[in-house]
């Protein structure tokens, strides 16, 4: 999960999904990179892992449609023991490089 207005540590859209119990919680604010720092680290030596990134322009019907065939691939291999899948978005800062790409 991710939200992305500034300066918030515990967003109130996010009450429901923290108060529910879990065994390992690294909810924080926090850039991709960070996370991908966790995911590294979380992975077993001499396990198998994936880990893809790619921008595409904000557009709210293609992360629709990108969601939903994730998420028919997710279910269609969901009973591989020990297999996790995540989609992640983020929004990329207009100051990136220091420059605009729009």
């Amino acid at each position: 999960m991710a939200y992305t207005k500034p300066d918030v540590v515990n967003p109130p859209t996010f009450a429901p999904l923290i108060a529910l119990p879990s065994f390992y919680n690294t909810l924080r604010p926090a850039m991709q990179g960070n996370l991908t720092d966790d995911f590294e680290a979380g992975s077993p030596m001499q396990s198998r892992a994936l880990l893809a990134t790619m921008t595409q322009k904000n557009d709210a019907a293609f992360m629709e449609t990108f969601f939903q065939l994730a998420n028919a691939t997710a279910l269609s291999i969901a009973s591989v023991p020990n297999l996790s899948f995540d989609i992640s978005f983020q929004p990329f800062p207009a100051d990136h490089h220091g420059v605009w790409h729009g």
